[in-house]
């Protein structure tokens, strides 16, 4: 049954070139930042941040961080973000600050959105943990699936 309650959310793509050899600098960090993850949910409970998943794009001129946010207010998080005390949130900007080409460009495209919605039914608090896990495949960015899982 859908709630009655709305919620409004705000989502940005973005995109940056990675250093050519700093991928797996980066790499190592994304599995440490998986690792404290009750330091990322502590982060994002402070900045209002609900969504973040990022990739790793393999193009033909290299190889690009793309990240996906959502947030109630994204300026909100972004400021929040910029000021942080947070370890982590200190350790993150330095490693950008290391691995990316343009790390003060927050690689905002010009991204046309064709759609973006939300299951009104969604669950906001507690935050939960994605059980999926990334294919490991070269040059895919499809989910692989838990066993048991049925395909939809």
């Amino acid at each position: 049954m859908a709630s009655n309650l709305c919620y409004v959310t705000e989502a940005v793509l973005t995109k940056q070139k990675i250093e050519p050899d700093k991928v797996d600098r980066l790499k190592e960090w994304m599995d440490e930042v998986r690792e404290r993850e009750s330091e990322v949910i502590e982060t994002f409970q402070s900045e209002g941040m609900l969504t973040e998943a990022a990739f790793l794009e393999q193009g033909d001129d290299g190889v690009y961080l793309v990240y996906f946010m959502e947030a109630e207010d994204l300026r909100e998080v972004y400021e929040s973000f910029s000021e942080s005390t947070h370890d982590i949130d200190q350790e993150q900007k330095e490693v950008m600050d290391d691995v990316l080409e343009s790390p003060k460009d927050l690689g905002v495209g010009n991204y046309e959105l064709l759609y973006y919605m939300v299951n009104p039914d969604r669950a906001f608090q507690p935050i939960t943990r994605l059980k999926n896990r990334i294919s490991t495949e070269p040059n895919t960015s499809r989910w692989s699936q838990p066993e048991g899982a049925s395909s939809f």
